[in-house]
This record gives structure tokens, sequence and C-alpha cells, in this order.
């Protein structure tokens, strides 16, 4: 008999490097639905919540928590225990008074850290792409899957801070010179920097960043570099 729509679990080891889980134990885990965040950028809400954040024992504890509605994702109630979480995400539990923004640790992988009730009214979303929608308007098309309406001009690579759940534009900080930035791949993911020159992309490589962090210089693909801010970061990331 044929296997009816895609696999809800995975094996431990083959699971995306971005999850900060323990590759040995139990051999299957739970695999992140489709939505917002592809496979390889996301984990599950259900591994946030049992094995990064400890709130939870096991996946039955978790759809009961989430049937009470006492879990949001973005300022918005989920109830998929599958929902992939990405970088940026808010993951709150208003109930207990816990709030964790998704972040990227020094290896590259994600993880929930903790921030106030004021921090997570709010999120940073990267510029994808833009389009030109009905009636002339340009609507941002976002990393974390959202689309928005925003008539101010801006560029790929930009970022904007949004108000949760409205998606209304709060502010703006554009991927230019001067700006801090974290960085999201490569040996000096997590980091937070000032972007100090970008250097166009050729036939054989791909765009770069220079970044300065104190003393310290160093190169980094553009495509890494996320802006936080114009002079301090917009978002507490100890």
């Amino acid at each position: 008999m044929a296997r009816k729509g895609e696999s809800k679990i995975t094996k431990r080891l083959a699971a995306p490097k971005v999850a900060k889980i323990k590759r040995k134990g139990q051999r299957f885990v739970v695999r992140p639905s489709r939505g917002p965040h592809s496979v390889k950028s996301s984990i599950p809400l259900t591994v946030a919540a049992r094995e990064l954040l400890g709130i939870v024992d096991n996946v039955r504890e978790m759809k009961a928590v989430l049937n009470e509605g006492k879990v949001m994702v973005d300022g918005k109630v989920v109830r998929d225990h599958r929902l992939p979480v990405g970088f940026m995400d808010v993951i709150s539990f208003p109930t207990v008074n816990k709030y964790y923004r998704v972040l990227y640790d020094a290896h590259g992988r994600l993880e929930p850290r903790e921030i106030d009730a004021k921090q997570s009214v709010f999120k940073l979303c990267r510029i994808r792409d833009k389009t030109v929608v009905k009636g002339g308007k340009t609507q941002l098309n976002l990393h974390d899957g959202k689309n928005i309406l925003y008539e101010k001009k801006c560029a790929a690579g930009d970022v904007v801070k949004v108000e949760l759940p409205t998606l209304r534009v709060m502010d703006y900080y554009p991927l230019t010179e001067g700006s801090v930035a974290y960085v999201t791949g490569g040996k000096h993911a997590g980091d937070v920097a000032t972007i100090k020159s970008i250097a166009a992309g050729t036939q054989t490589r791909k765009p770069l960043a220079v970044l300065e962090k104190g003393e310290k210089t160093f190169e980094t693909r553009k495509d890494y570099v996320f802006v936080l801010g114009v002079k301090e970061p917009a978002i507490k990331i100890d």
C-alpha cells in the first residue's frame, strides 16, 4: 500500500544541521511541516519546546498545550506541533510569561533565546525581494514567508522592523556601511558586528561583506549578513 502524504518524522542523524538536538538516543525526531520556513532552515515547534526549552516532556504534552491555545508564534495562536520556526521568529507562552526569539548560535544552529514581553511584540524581517501588485503598490516578500505593502524606498537585503501580529512597519534598516549586523552563517555565525564595506560579486564569487567587531575585521558572504539596526541592535541578542 502506498504511503499517503509526507513523513512526519525523520531520523535524528539525518535531521538538518540547524537543529540543535542530540544525535544519539531516541532514533526518530519530529519533522517540520510545510510552512513559512524551509525544512533546512527551521526546527519544529515541538523540538524547540521539548529539547531546547524543556517546557514539555513529549509530543502528547505539546499537543495538549497547543489545543488549549497557550502557544503563540509571531503573535498568533498556533495549533500545529510540527510548525517550522526559524530565524527571528518569536515564540510566546503568555500564560507563564515566557517569551523567546529564535537566533543562531556560534555553530550556525537555531536556538530560542529568552526575551522580555516588550521585545516579543515585534520582529526583524529581511527583504528577500519586491513585487509590484495590483494598483501599482510595492509588496515586500520577507525571509519568513510574510508579505507586506511598503511604499518607501528599500532594496533586497534591507531589514524592516514589524509589529506583531499586525505586521505594521515600525522602522527600516538598510544593508549599508555603518549598520550593525548579525552573521547567520559561516565560521562567524552568531557574531554581531558593524558593516565596513560591501564588495560586488563576480562570475566565480558571491558578493562579500567586510565587517568589524572591536579590533577584528573579517569577511563573510553578503547573504549571511542580517542588519539589526543603524547604530545599535534593535533587538536583544544575549
